[in-house]
């Protein structure tokens, strides 16, 4: 039986109806899977905000944050809104079907997708530019950095931290920096903020323990250590670190102890002290000296003969002399009368002793008394004690 025209008609407007309802799932298939991942993105959002609020680093903001919110402000409220039901026609519904302009909606739904994408690509380009801003900022805080300008590379990795306060790797280079200016405790920070971006990141984990050491934190160095090891068990220089500072931590600890003094203010001489224990490696490789003691009071014990002896060796020979002429005259004024005292000049001078020579005073003259016997040492002289009445 043939098909008149309108016949042939109807049957194509219901091959384009259901064309197009299939096109419409899929549309609304992708719109629903476009909500999901800006709800997802949107909820990665907010909880890199809370770990930034709670960071112990307060960052600047982000220049045009404001705006930013604003855009993402009306966007969720559109998202948020429920889509219109469409009318949908029914399949007997004839006089509608043929009322139906299918590239009409065709074009409304193509417009929509092109709107939506725009809004879309418009916020991302930002965050896009935010994000290629601060790697251009890293990039130039590394070339500054090689070249020993760590004030420049500072400067350039703080500018790429302020237009993008999430990414873990220019924290953790402005700390390397602080570190070659021995700025340990500014370093420690940057590290915590890297960390906490990244919890996984190596790197940052051994510049906190080198910042640290600096601040002579070892125990909490030897635990950043630790976790490297735990994370990369291979890593060789965390190993070789962590063995380094556990022996110096077990010097330290055994040198405290042994040179631990228990003072008692009530009986000083009941204090213990305790011996000062150094290994063999750490030892003076300087020979040995001799000290000489000298004994005390020892001269007592001597004899009247050995300690005049003694004293008249001590003597200069200005000294003699003037001891000489003393008992001259003591002898002119108590001696004999009749008898004529001895001059001055008739003194023969007396040979220089050469068992003690002096070597900066020349030998001089020594009277010699001519009714005064001769002492009969040589070396050691006696006292004229015989001529005293």
């Amino acid at each position: 039986m043939p098909i008149s025209e309108h016949e042939q008609k109807l049957l194509l407007l219901q091959n384009q109806i259901r064309e197009n309802q299939v096109e419409m799932q899929d549309y609304l298939k992708d719109l629903d899977n476009w909500q999901t991942e800006i709800s997802k993105k949107e909820k990665a959002l907010k909880d890199n905000k809370e770990s930034d609020k709670t960071s112990s680093r307060v960052l600047p903001p982000i220049r045009n944050s404001s705006r930013r919110k604003k855009k993402r402000k009306g966007k969720s409220t559109s998202e948020t809104t429920p889509a219109p039901k469409s009318n949908r026609i029914r399949s007997y519904d004839y006089a509608a079907w043929e009322k139906y302009d299918a590239d009409k909606v065709c074009e409304e739904i193509s417009e929509e997708k092109s709107s939506s994408s725009e809004s879309l690509t418009d916020e991302e380009l930002e965050e896009l530019q935010h994000k290629q801003q601060a790697l251009d900022e890293k990039d130039k805080g590394n070339e500054y950095f090689k070249k020993g300008e760590y004030m420049l590379a500072i400067d350039h990795y703080s500018r790429g931290l302020q237009c993008d306060p999430t990414n873990p790797l220019l924290a953790a280079n402005r700390a390397m920096a602080l570190l070659k200016q021995d700025k340990y405790a500014a370093a420690e920070e940057d590290c915590n903020t890297c960390l906490t971006l990244d919890p996984t990141y190596i790197k940052g984990y051994l510049r906190r323990a080198t910042a640290k050491c600096g601040l002579l934190k070892y125990k909490e160095a030897l635990g950043d250590y630790h976790k490297v090891l735990r994370l990369d068990p291979s890593n060789k220089l965390a190993q070789m670190e962590a063995d380094k500072l556990q022996k110096k931590i077990e010097i330290a600890e055994k040198s405290d102890s042994e040179k631990s003094v228990i003072n008692d203010e009530d009986n000083p001489e009941g204090a213990v002290f305790k011996d000062i224990f150094k290994p063999p490696s750490e030892r003076s490789k300087k020979p040995l000296r001799r000290i000489e003691i000298e004994e005390i009071g020892v001269e007592e014990k001597l004899n009247h003969d050995q300690l005049t002896a003694k004293m008249e060796q001590s003597r200069s020979n200005a000294e003699r002399k003037q001891i000489n002429k003393d008992k001259l005259s003591f002898q002119q004024y108590t001696g004999d009368s009749k008898k004529t005292p001895p001059k001055v000049e008739e003194i023969q001078p007396k040979p220089a002793e050469k068992t003690q020579p002096k070597p900066t005073e020349k030998t001089q003259p020594k009277p010699a008394e001519k009714t005064q016997p001769k002492p009969t040492e040589k070396t050691q002289p006696k006292p004229t004690e015989e001529t005293l009445p």
